[in-house]
């Protein structure tokens, strides 16, 4: 790694964390962070490879114990229902890099498609994180939101079934949802 590539990475790691301290509050208590903002930045700027590269650095920092997340810091954080979007920033950074360096014609509209792309990346990534942490260290809180997961995806599969039983048989359909 050159010493440009590092300062690079050195940077977008303390830009990451300083956005994440910045927050923007929104109804129910919750915020936003900067800390999204960065790590979009940090993979259209330094590429796939290094942006994943300082995002992971940087959630590396925050599991080893310095206070780098909006929470704090430590191993504990892998059981935070939040963990999952960490690790989604990883993921983005490197989606957004990967296919923002790859773009003939730099627009406005295609770097908007990549993060956008990058946001669905990270969303996923949330997603399953939030599922594992509440699905392996069930709280109170977490497990009503299970119950929400688990209702919302067994809606969405009956309503498919019904639409694919139309059109096929309705053996298939039953055959899908009982397993």
């Amino acid at each position: 790694m050159k010493a440009k590539e590092l300062t690079l990475c050195g940077l977008f790691i303390a830009l990451i964390t300083v956005g994440t301290f910045i927050r923007i509050p929104i109804p129910g208590g919750d915020y936003f962070t900067l800390q999204f903002l960065f790590t979009l930045l940090a993979g259209i700027v330094l590429g796939g490879r290094l942006g994943a590269l300082a995002v992971g650095t940087y959630v590396l920092l925050g599991l080893v114990g310095v206070p780098v997340f909006a929470a704090g810091g430590g191993p504990g954080y892998i059981v935070q229902p939040t963990f999952g979007y960490l690790l989604g920033f990883i993921l983005q950074a490197w989606f957004c890099g990967h296919y923002a360096h790859q773009l003939k014609d730099v627009t406005f509209r295609h770097l908007l498609l990549v993060n956008v792309g990058g946001w669905l990346s990270s969303t996923a990534s949330d997603s399953y994180g939030s599922i594992f942490s509440r699905t392996m260290w069930p709280t109170r809180r977490s497990a009503s939101g299970v119950s929400f997961f688990t209702a919302g995806f067994s809606s969405a599969c009956r309503t498919s079934c019904s639409y694919s039983a139309q059109r096929s048989s309705a053996f298939a359909c039953s055959t899908a949802i009982s397993g």
